[in-house]
């Protein structure tokens, strides 16, 4: 199996800054989220990252720097400019956790 991540790295006002789309118990434990940014840190290096998910009515929420959740909840997520990246799992096993991965036949 391949595991897919789903993310948008953005410039905005000379800052570059990457969202991750993850899943909702990241959101309810506020140690999850901090493990899940420092995951992604590592993925993103010198970007902040912000964590993006859906509440059960599908409202997309965020956690991160204040001032980049401020403009992404202002903004369609449709105009997002998500990729989707493959992620090899025995080098990224923390990441595992994290995201909401497409599953994909190898």
């Amino acid at each position: 199996m391949s595991n897919l991540m789903q993310y948008a790295t953005i410039t905005k006002q000379n800052v570059t800054f990457t969202i991750v789309f993850v899943q909702l118990f990241v959101f309810q434990d506020k140690m999850e989220s901090e493990r899940a940014e420092l995951a992604y840190s590592q993925l993103f290096p010198g970007m902040p990252i912000v964590l993006m998910t859906r509440d059960p009515q599908d409202v997309p929420i965020y956690i991160g720097r204040i001032d980049i959740v401020n403009f992404l909840k202002v903004t369609d997520p449709s105009i997002i400019p998500w990729k989707i990246s493959q992620v090899e799992s025995d080098s990224l096993k923390i990441i595992n956790r994290y995201s909401l991965f497409l599953k994909l036949a190898s």
